[in-house]
C-alpha cells in the first residue's frame, strides 16, 4: 500500500486540552533516527523521520511501530512493541522533520501527537508544545522495507569495503545505548549487496530493543 504522510512544522503553540492523543512515540528512538536523515536540502523528503504502524497478521510484528530514516546511502530502522499508544490508521504515517529531535535529551521520554495538529515532548520536569500541518506534499517517502533483503546468508566471500564515515556515524550514535554485554551482528550475502547490522539497544523505558542499519558497500578501486 502507499502511505500518506503527516508533516510536522517548526512552530510552537499552546495545546488544546480537549484534543485527543493519536500517537505516543519514544523520544530517544526519534532522536537516534534523526542522525540518519539527509543533510541535502535538495532531498527534502529524506530530511524527515517516517513513523507508522505495521499492518500484519504475524503475531511477532502485528501492531508494532516502525521509526525509520535514510539519506539514500544508508538507512536506520527501529521496530518495537511498546506500551505506548498509536491510533493512526495503518495506511497513514507521521513524517516528522529531523530538526525536532536532533537535540540529545536523555531525560526526555514520550512525544505525544494530538488530533488538533499539535504535539508535545515530555522532558524531566516539563513539557514543550509544537504544531504540525497535515497533508503538505513534500513527495513520497521511499519504501525502506523493500530495500532490506529477505534472506541474509552471511557469506561475504571476498572482502567488503565500506564508507568509514557512514560506519562511524552508526556506531558513534548507538554506543551510549549499548549495554556492557551487548554486541552488533553483521549480515550479508555477497560483497556488492546490502549489508545489514543489527544491534540490541536499551533506551529510556525501552530495554532490549532491536535496531537495523543497512549500508551499501562501495567499490574499492584496485
Amino acid at each position: 500500500f502507499v502511505m500518506t504522510s503527516t508533516v510536522l512544522e517548526n512552530q510552537v503553540s499552546i495545546n488544546d486540552s480537549k484534543s485527543i492523543i493519536r500517537a505516543i512515540l519514544p523520544y530517544q528512538v526519534l532522536h537516534l533516527a534523526s542522525k540518519f536523515t539527509s543533510k541535502d536540502d535538495s532531498k527534502h523528503i529524506l530530511q524527515y523521520i517516517n513513523c507508522y504502524k505495521i499492518a500484519s497478521k504475524e503475531p511477532s510484528i502485528s501492531d508494532s511501530i516502525v521509526i525509520e530514516s535514510t539519506n539514500g546511502h544508508y538507512l536506520f530502522r527501529w521496530i518495537g512493541k511498546v506500551n505506548d499508544y498509536y491510533d493512526f490508521p495503518y495506511d497513514n504515517s507521521i513524517l516528522v522533520h529531523k530538526d525536532h529531535f536532533n537535540k540529545s535529551d536523555i531525560k526526555a521520554t514520550n512525544v505525544d501527537f494530538y488530533s488538533d495538529n499539535t504535539y508535545q515532548v515530555w522532558h524531566a520536569t516539563n513539557k514543550s508544545f509544537h504544531t504540525f500541518k497535515n497533508g503538505k506534499d513534500y513527495g513520497t517517502y521511499p519504501n525502506l522495507e523493500q530495500l532490506i533483503p529477505d534472506k541474509l546468508d552471511c557469506l561475504p566471500g571476498n572482502g567488503i569495503s565500506f564508507n568509514s564515515q557512514y560506519l562511524g556515524l552508526y556506531f558513534n550514535a548507538i554506543y551510549k545505548y549499548l549495554g556492557s554485554n551487548k554486541v552488533s551482528e553483521l549480515f550479508t550475502n555477497k560483497p556488492n549487496s546490502p549489508v545489514v547490522f543489527k544491534s540490541e539497544l536499551d533506551f529510556n523505558r525501552l530495554e532490549n530493543t532491536d535496531v537495523t542499519f543497512l549500508i551499501m558497500p562501495v567499490i574499492k578501486r584496485k
